[in-house]
């Protein structure tokens, strides 16, 4: 059983690379399989077992707040697996050796390079095979960009390389790498490996991540150069900010949602400006921030439960969305509505640039007088039921056609010259024309879906009005494309963008550890959570372990941006580092 028990251990080093199911498997045989000895609970310091014990039973309070049944799936599923192995200490020994735990190390080590690997050959296998033009794009960037080609249609993408975990997963391999750089002797494999690593964890631009590897790096340098090893200080020291520079820099160029808005929320938060207008408020973590703190005052003393507490900040945030300024944000169907890159438009006989002004200029290409198709929605639509489209469009001469479903019938053209409509289909219910700033003009058109995967485009027309043109020369400025369903509300309002509309739905979480447990369990949800990081926080000193210690400091930096205990991801990290602290042996 102890070896049974010790394999176990080191398939545990595995959890990036391994499925769900496989790893929830391992994990609980690894439990099962500890050598118990309950003499070890008569022998174990009294404080101790009372703070242990304390602290797992504070998460059981919440599962009396709401639905029982719901919540105690959720306490199994998300909170137990965090708490259970500090129980077992009580009922089990320190035992895992010195030796075993650099074993493991080792095996998480090449874990992490395959996970890495593995990210890479997704990139290269769904990317640039067959699309090598995406490479070309002014505003592509190695983590941000490819996450937003592909992830609509790989889920193995959000669910194993989310940003703040994918930096934490390769973040804890580099904590290894550098503690065996620092304790052995010169090693060409361990500097590769450092390097690796290094480079790895910045392309995810985590934030946090960020600034704990700068943080660490400071440690690294100062610790190489005592050891006398100054030029691969200085050479780590130049990759590492080298390339965070260059990444930075093309994440503020590009105005790349993914580091901007974490530098936005910071900044305004740290000037403490929330007279702000509503409109510059609109990334994902503002939202929900400024949302459930405004209403954190109505928590209960014991919070809303498990399952009551979810619904409530899902609730908060989606009030708080469709409530701003008394209109409706979620209203935008369209994702990466200002990136017509994205895959879900599909281009026939038309080319496309990007402006200066995040509108895009669109040309007709001679193919035979085929139909020039700028957009196609790929999204199902529900049959019969209304819906309004509509655009921002800077003409040339060309006249522009707008339509969501039927030629013709379900369509309206647009003459440049006199700023009408010539050509209004039966089908539409409702038509507008929107004079804007800067030669453009708001179209919009309202009807009925009359098949579940309509279509949704913007073209050229020729003079007789039919859906197809062949003149070289024309082009036209679009922007803000948009759709609605259930209204004939066509004038624009700004939509939500993929990263925003992840808020809605079972999607919402408080971005948040602390504040998540405190709507869950109130003050006594939010203590537990505190209780246990300060928990590992302690035996991480006590063992004078420096780079465990230092990773929990990294994990509760992350809980202040991210929910950890949301994906089985992050659970799975804190279980691994938890038992690397609590039953690891002095020799």
């Amino acid at each position: 059983m102890r070896r049974l028990n010790r394999y176990l251990f080191y398939a545990l080093a595995l959890f990036p690379i391994l499925d769900f199911a496989i790893i929830n498997i391992i994990t609980i045989l690894f439990f099962v399989s500890l050598p118990f000895d309950l003499k070890t609970f008569s022998k174990t310091n009294p404080k101790k077992a009372y703070f242990v014990i304390l602290i797992f039973l504070l998460t059981l309070i919440p599962l009396f707040q709401s639905s029982f049944e719901c919540s105690i799936t959720y306490w199994l599923e998300k909170v137990a697996p965090l708490y259970i192995p500090s129980v077992l200490l009580l009922f089990a020994p320190s035992y895992i050796t010195k030796k075993e735990a650099n074993t493991f190390k080792n095996v998480y080590i090449v874990g992490a390079v395959l996970y890495v690997l593995r990210f890479a050959y997704i990139v290269i296998k769904e990317v640039y095979s067959g699309q090598l033009e995406v490479v070309s794009q002014k505003q592509f960037l190695f983590y941000s960009d490819i996450m937003n080609f592909l992830k609509p249609t790989i889920d193995v993408l959000d669910s194993n390389y989310h940003k703040p975990y994918f930096s934490l997963i390769i973040l804890l391999a580099l904590f290894f790498t550098t503690k065996k750089l620092i304790d052995e002797k010169f090693n060409t494999l361990n500097i590769f490996l450092t390097l690796f690593f290094l480079i790895a964890v910045i392309f995810p631009i985590s934030l946090p991540n960020i600034a704990i590897v700068f943080a660490y790096l400071l440690y690294l340098i100062f610790t190489l150069y005592k050891k006398k090893k100054i030029l691969l200080s200085s050479l780590m020291a130049v990759v590492v900010i080298g390339i965070t520079s260059l990444v930075l820099y093309n994440s503020f160029k590009y105005k790349n949602i993914d580091i901007t808005e974490d530098v936005v929320f910071v900044m305004d938060n740290l000037k403490g400006n929330e007279e702000e207008h509503k409109a510059n408020q609109y990334n994902p973590r503002k939202i929900i921030y400024s949302a459930l703190l405004n209403k954190i005052d109505e928590v209960p003393l014991l919070g809303y439960g498990y399952c009551g507490g979810k619904k409530t900040v899902t609730q908060i945030v989606e009030e708080s969305i469709t409530s701003n300024d008394g209109v409706d944000f979620a209203k935008n169907l369209l994702i990466n509505t200002d990136q017509l890159e994205s895959l879900i438009w599909k281009k026939n006989g038309a080319s496309i640039e990007s402006n200066k002004d995040n509108s895009f200029r669109v040309f007709s290409k001679n193919n035979g007088c085929k139909s020039h198709t700028v957009f196609q929605i790929l999204d199902d639509l529900k049959i019969d039921e209304t819906y309004a489209f509509s655009v921002s469009v800077k003409p040339n001469k060309a006249n522009v056609v707008i339509r969501l479903g039927e030629i013709n019938s379900q369509m309206v053209v647009f003459d440049v010259n006199s700023n009408t409509f010539p050509h209004i289909g039966q089908g539409i219910i409702n038509h507008e024309l929107i004079k804007e700033n800067d030669d453009y003009y708001r179209l919009s058109i309202t009807t009925k879906a009359t098949k579940s995967r309509n279509i949704a485009l913007i073209g050229f027309v020729s003079a007789d009005y039919k859906y197809n043109h062949c003149d070289e020369n024309n082009f036209f400025d679009l922007k803000s494309p948009q759709l609605e369903v259930g209204s004939d509300q066509t004038s624009y309002a700004r939509g939500l963008s993929k990263n925003e509309r992840n808020l809605l739905g079972s999607r919402i979480n408080a971005h948040n550890f602390f504040l998540q447990e405190y709507y869950i369990g109130g003050i006594i949800g939010l203590l537990s959570i505190i209780l246990l990081y300060g928990w590992f926080v302690f035996l991480g000193v006590n063992a004078a372990d420096k780079v465990l210690t230092l990773y929990v400091v990294a994990i509760i930096v992350n809980s202040f941006f991210e929910n950890i205990q949301f994906r089985q991801m992050g659970i799975s990290i804190i279980i691994v580092v938890s038992v690397l602290l609590i039953f690891k042996r002095k020799e």
